[in-house]
């Protein structure tokens, strides 16, 4: 197999992003207790479908829907990782598509906030919008032929929106595509760059990659 291919297929292994949706009003959560669990990062929710109820599940799905189909992108984020997982509806990847490439197409209801949040708190808090994190799991779904095709060309793509919007997990996986020349021209320095915009967000593994190829520069130079 390609080796780029392979590159792109070990993405499943970090599986779609699920928790990342801030919301602009906590109050405004009705769902709350039903479709979401609070975490501890100031109103970054985490989602929750293990501790769900049958009859949570139900209204869980139906107001998730009522909400994507109102246009609302966190809705449409949340309810692709329903379909994408079969978490209260029956799993399919073609639908989770859709409604990712809906979130993608927009900008979050919540955008505003979360940018003025970063900006506060600063860019080490993990914040993220619909649109960023749709864009990423679009990227594992293409990369894994999830719902079609396994599509390199479009993986990359996908995955380079998403860093560029600044997901730190896309940005991670945008300097291995440099380190390694997959899908891009190899170019180490640009790889560097990218795992310094994630590790200014806190990601441990791209801290460890900077390290590593600092390191194999300066034995390089000597």
């Amino acid at each position: 197999m390609n080796k780029t291919i392979d590159m792109l297929v070990n993405v499943k292994n970090w599986g779609l992003i699920i928790a990342v949706v801030l919301l602009a009003d906590i109050s405004s959560a009705t769902v709350a207790n039903e479709q979401y669990n609070l975490c501890v990062r100031c109103g970054n929710v985490e989602f929750n479908a293990a501790r769900e109820t049958a009859s949570q599940k139900e209204k869980a799905v139906q107001k998730c829907r009522e909400l994507a189909e109102r246009g609302l992108p966190s809705a449409q984020l949340v309810l692709g990782i329903r379909c994408a997982n079969g978490w209260g509806v029956e799993k399919n990847y073609v639908e989770a598509k859709k409604w990712f490439r809906r979130a993608a197409a927009q900008e979050d209801e919540n955008e505003e906030t979360i940018k003025a949040v970063k900006g506060s708190l600063g860019s080490r808090e993990g914040f993220a919008t619909s649109r960023e994190v749709a864009y990423y799991n679009l990227a594992v779904m293409s990369s894994n032929g999830w719902g079609g095709k396994p599509d390199k060309t479009m993986a990359v793509m996908q995955f380079c929106i998403a860093a560029n919007y600044g997901l730190k997990e896309a940005q991670l996986v945008v300097g291995d595509l440099y380190t390694n020349g997959d899908g891009v021209d190899k170019d180490e320095k640009i790889a560097l760059e990218w795992y310094r915009k994630a590790a200014e967000q806190g990601d441990k593994n791209a801290q460890r990659k900077i390290v590593a190829l600092e390191s194999r520069h300066r034995k390089v130079s000597e």
